[in-house]
């Protein structure tokens, strides 16, 4: 992604620089402080991951999938039950549990994989410096080029460099 990197000497600064972002309307793509703020997970908290769903069909599937093994093993085998139903539900939910938890497990870990883009190659990020580490705050504000360092100047940042694609630094 490219965009304009701030970076600056306190935090102020950066709050000011998050809050004119939102009220302006542009991207906030991602936040380096040197210590865990939780004034910034407002401005960057992602939406809700598509993952839950993929977990519920997976236990969806393993349910289904341990139920039809149960019940199809008792039909082709014919197993004499002394007078009771063949294909009894309450003995059968046991391995439709236990595919359950398998098939569900299996999914959230696929679903992690898939939606969270690991495994994660491009190590720092493109907008990390190694002075967030250290004592300074970046913002890296995505749109308009322009628009992003007059806000990102105007906010008070020390330096205002473009990050990502052919401008990276």
């Amino acid at each position: 992604m490219k965009g304009m990197l701030g970076i600056f000497e306190d935090t102020g600064g950066m709050m000011r620089a998050l809050e004119q972002a939102r009220e302006r309307r542009v991207e906030i793509i991602d936040v380096y402080t040197p210590v865990p703020h939780h004034e910034v997970v407002e401005f960057v908290s992602p939406s809700k991951s598509p993952v839950r769903y993929v977990s519920f069909s997976g236990g969806l599937i393993g349910l289904a999938s341990g139920m039809a093994l149960a019940i199809g093993t008792a039909l082709v085998w014919n197993l004499i039950v002394g007078g009771k139903p063949v294909t009894s539900i309450i003995p059968f939910l046991v391995v439709g549990f236990e595919l359950t938890i398998l098939f569900g497990g299996l999914a959230t870990l696929a679903g992690l994989l898939l939606f969270g883009g690991m495994p994660y190659r491009k190590f720092p990020a493109p907008g990390y410096r190694p002075e967030f580490s250290v004592d300074r705050f970046g913002v890296w504000l995505g749109g308009d080029e322009r628009e992003a360092r007059r806000l990102l100047e105007e906010a008070g940042a020390v330096e205002v460099r473009p990050v990502g694609g052919e401008a990276q630094a």
